[in-house]
This record gives structure tokens, C-alpha cells and sequence, in this order.
């Protein structure tokens, strides 16, 4: 959020100001919202903010500076405009509708003989306006804009460290702003990929690398559709080294995200529990029927799309087979985690089990597909990164029955793919399963509150360890995970984060724990 800030200062950044009285708006009644207003971020007090983001941050944010000095370098005012800022004032962030949109911040003054600079040749302009420094792109957005903030912004009482509201009626149009933004990232990954085909003088052995950049793409315009289908509330809260995050959509009738929320299927998610108490990610998930079809529908077209002309049709035919196998033998809950084994990655799933055999036919389906062809040559690679005896052509399904483990149960566990390619049933219901440790490294008592919290409305419930995951994935992932990696790696902390995701009707709840 406080990168954001920055990036809104820098977009806003001031140039003049113009006087008035500081008290002015006092005894002046609210007025309503600009309808040019699509998107308002309120952070309480911009030192408190800062001080608490670099307990949890550390060496990711400047050394020897405070809130106000980092947004007066930011905005492009003079270093002495520090003082003339109020540390424990709240700060206003606006998304101004227009033909480009632009950014609008309000910084709280210490009163009315503080003094504010703006640096020689910044862009935009600055106002006064009551208690408020008002940057704005001109002085029109800043005049249609700075009553409100004043007379009805400045009067509401925030209670949290960091708030965002996106009206229904705004949705549409900041989903669209998302868009252009997700177009531009992917035709990055796009000329990274090509230059790098370029560089290599010939075609990848594994795929069209062109092809994530699309799925990116692709995958960024469904989730900015989602946000323009929704109103959202999202609040942001410091604790110690700790943060607390809560997103609330209530999605409008007749959209895709009102659809999508209709076919989930929320309940309690238990098989967690089954997953590594050292996983460093371990996600609990419940999907509905036509959702789980869309999805893997989706997984297999974009590895149909990334393979390109390597993958025979006979290949995409199996696994669209597979896959309604899988998807028939299953049921809307499962787990999955990925773990350590000495310096190997291990997989681990387990799902709710209809029919167990053919959950197992399934895989034993899958192992056989990768015996040869493009998914053979896929195993390959996954084994080179994994670990040469874990290549998935090798694994063969086993399920258990009777004997100690009691009789056949209701759940399933695919354990350890990479290692042992097993599956086994867990003997009768899940009701006494110890599901906590699962957390036990990955803040268990977070993952118990939300698990409590969500009472049956859960469709995720997950757990990572950011410092010990990016390593593990930086050596297939690219430069870009390897930067991710080092700074993650810069942070030297545990920093183990939850988040749970709960739906009722059209109402969904996203919430995220970070330490």
C-alpha cells in the first residue's frame, strides 16, 4: 500500500498552490461525492503507517526516514515540507475518472501557519484546502474534488490503519483501468520471451514461453472482470509485526462474478490437515461441480496452448478424459501442499473421494500418459528440478484397505508424488483428524481463527512461508522470481502468511494474515 502511495504521489505530483483560509470548511456542511471519483484509499496517519509497515517490511523500505519525509520526496516537495505535515492526519488517495485517468492526494497540515513547498519543476498542481494539501494532475480536478474531501471525507471517522472503497456504480470503470494495466504487463512478458527466443537462436524444447505472457493476460482480464462486477470494501490493519487484511465484495445481479459465486460450493475445509506440518504452501479448496469443469478445462488448454505443436492431439485427448475421470471421482474438497524432501520439492493432494478407485485409475491414467511424448518430456524436466527419482511416469497408485488403518474411508491422499506416488485412503470420517498441524510452521493460530471465523462458508483456506517458497521455485521461474527471491531472503524473518476465502449468496470475504 505505501508503494502505492508513492506511485500516487508521483502520478499527482504537485506544482503550485493558491491560497485560502485553513479553517474555511469548518462550519460548511458535506457535500456529495464527485461522480468523477471511482476508487478513494484512506491511510491513518502516514508515520503510525510507515513505522508499523517497516517493522513488518524491514530492509524493503528506505533506512532513517519517517512517513512524512518519504511523501515529501515523493510528491516532489521541498525536503522543509516535512514539518508542515500532521504524522497522525489522515491521508486521501482518489482514482479520478477521465480520459486518462489521474490521481488526486490530500495530505493533512499541522495546522494554519504551516508552510508547503513545492520543488522547482515538478508536474501538477497543489492546493490548499482546510487542514489538506491537495495534489491533482490541474487545478479543475483539484477545485471539483477538494470541498468533498474536506466537508465529508475529513469528517468520517476511519478506524483502520488503511482503507479502500470501490463503489458499484465505479466497478465497471476501474476494472477497465485494470485491464490496461494487466495489457501492458503481459506484452513486457511477451518481448522477454521473444528477445530471449531471439538470444537463444531457437525454439524452446519445452514450449512457447509467448503463451504465459497470453494466459496472464487472459487470467488478469477475468480477475479485473470480477472487480468490475462487485463493490469493494477493503480495510488493512497493523498489529506489532503483524497484518491484518479484510476485502468485502458484494457482487451486482447478473454479472460473472455473482455467477461464479453461485456455483461455489462453501463449507469447511478439513483435509488440510493431511498436509506436511513443514509445507511451505499448503491450500485447502471446495469447488463446485461446474466450476471444477471450467477449471480444469482452462488447465488444459493452456497447456495445450504453451506446448504448441510438441503435444500430439491424442495427448490433449487423454488428459481432457483424465481430467472427467478425476473430476467424477472427486469431490468439492481437497488439499494440496507442496513441501521439502532434503533438496527435492514434494507434492501432496488429497480430495474428497466418491470413488476412490477410479480417483486412483485416474492417476494411474496420468502416470502412463507420461511415460513418452511431450507430457513425457514434461516429467522430465519436473524430475530435473524435483529430483531424478521422482519423475511421475514412475508412480503408481496404491490403495489402502482394511488392516490398522481401519475400514475404507471417504478421503484419499495422493502423498508425495515426486517421492513415493501413493494414494491412500484415510480410514472413516474427518471429524477427529488433528487438522491443525498443518500450520504448526505456518501461523497455526491464524489459520485456526480464520478456519473458526468462516463457520462453514470457507471455498479456501491456505498457508505460506513466502522466505522458504520463493527459493524453491526461483530455479523454474526466471529472473523475476530469482529478484523476488533475494528480497524476500533480504527480510530474514519467518513471515508465514494465512488467508481464508469465504462466500455467502453474493458476498464474498478475503481475508490475509501477514507477520
Amino acid at each position: 500500500m505505501l508503494r502505492a502511495l508513492g506511485l500516487a504521489l508521483l502520478i499527482g505530483a504537485c506544482g503550485g498552490r493558491e491560497a485560502r483560509s485553513p479553517d474555511a470548511a469548518a462550519t460548511e456542511g458535506p457535500v456529495a461525492r464527485p461522480t468523477s471519483v471511482i476508487a478513494i484509499a484512506a491511510i491513518r496517519g502516514l508515520d503510525p503507517v510507515f513505522a508499523a509497515a517497516r517493522r513488518l517490511l524491514g530492509p524493503a523500505l528506505p533506512a532513517g526516514a519517517d512517513g512524512r519525509a518519504v511523501a515529501v520526496a515523493l510528491a516532489g516537495l521541498e525536503p522543509a515540507s516535512r514539518d508542515a505535515l500532521d504524522p497522525d492526519g489522515t491521508v486521501f488517495v482518489l482514482v479520478i475518472d477521465g480520459e486518462a485517468p489521474s490521481v488526486v492526494v490530500a495530505l493533512p497540515l499541522e495546522g494554519a501557519a504551516a508552510h508547503v513547498a513545492i520543488a522547482s519543476g515538478a508536474p501538477g498542481v497543489g492546493t490548499r484546502a482546510g487542514r489538506f494539501f491537495v495534489i491533482a494532475a490541474d487545478r479543475a480536478t483539484a477545485a471539483a474534488v477538494a470541498p468533498w474531501i474536506t466537508r465529508t471525507l475529513a469528517r468520517r471517522a476511519w478506524e483502520h490503519s488503511v482503507s479502500l472503497e470501490v463503489d458499484a456504480a465505479a466497478a465497471p470503470r476501474v476494472a477497465e483501468i485494470l485491464t490496461g494495466v494487466v495489457g501492458d504487463l503481459a506484452a513486457e512478458l511477451d518481448a522477454e520471451a521473444r528477445a530471449a527466443r531471439a538470444a537463444m537462436g531457437r525454439d524452446p524444447e519445452i514450449g512457447e514461453p509467448e503463451a504465459i505472457a497470453g494466459w496472464v493476460e487472459e487470467t488478469g482480464r477475468r480477475w479485473a472482470n470480477a472487480i468490475g462486477g462487485a463493490a469493494i470494501e477493503a480495510h488493512l490493519d497493523f498489529s506489532g509485526r503483524s497484518v491484518s487484511i479484510r476485502i468485502d465484495l458484494e457482487a451486482i445481479a447478473g454479472t460473472d462474478l455473482a455467477v461464479e459465486l453461485e456455483r461455489s460450493a462453501p463449507g469447511d475445509v478439513e483435509l488440510l490437515g493431511l498436509m506436511p506440518a513443514d509445507a511451505p504452501l499448503a491450500v485447502g479448496v471446495r469447488r463446485g461441480e461446474e466450476e471444477r469443469r471450467a477449471e480444469s478445462a482452462r488447465t488444459i488448454a493452456l497447456l495445450a496452448r504453451i506446448a504448441g505443436p510438441r503435444m500430439a492431439p491424442s495427448e490433449t485427448a487423454t488428459l481432457r478424459s483424465l481430467a472427467a475421470a478425476w473430476d467424477a471421482a472427486t469431490g468439492p474438497e481437497g488439499a494440496f501442499a507442496l513441501g521439502l524432501d532434503g533438496s527435492r520439492a514434494t507434492l501432496r493432494v488429497a480430495s474428497e473421494a466418491r470413488d476412490p478407485d477410479g480417483a486412483a485409475a485416474a492417476i494411474d491414467g496420468l502416470a502412463d500418459a507420461m511415460g513418452g511424448g511431450y507430457l513425457g518430456l514434461v516429467g522430465e524436466r519436473l524430475g530435473a528440478w524435483i529430483g531424478p527419482a521422482s519423475r511421475l511416469a514412475h508412480a503408481r497408485s496404491r490403495v489402502f484397505r482394511g488392516g490398522a488403518s481401519g475400514p475404507l474411508g471417504d478421503r484419499w491422499e495422493l502423498g508425495s508424488i515426486p517421492t513415493a506416488g501413493q494414494i491412500r485412503v484415510v480410514a472413516g470420517a474427518t471429524d477427529g483428524i488433528d487438522w491443525a498441524p498443518a500450520a504448526s510452521v505456518l501461523g497455526r493460530a491464524d489459520v485456526a481463527a480464520l478456519r473458526r471465523a468462516g463457520d462453514g462458508r470457507l471455498v479456501t483456506l491456505g498457508a505460506a512461508s513466502p522466505s522458504r517458497l520463493v527459493p524453491l521455485v526461483a530455479p523454474i521461474g526466471g529472473e523475476r522470481l530469482e529478484r523476488l527471491a533475494r528480497a524476500v531472503a533480504a527480510r530474514g524473518t519467518a513471515d508465514p502468511v494465512v488467508w481464508s476465502v469465504e462466500v455467502e449468496g453474493r458476498h464474498s470475504t478475503i481475508h490475509v494474515r501477514l507477520k
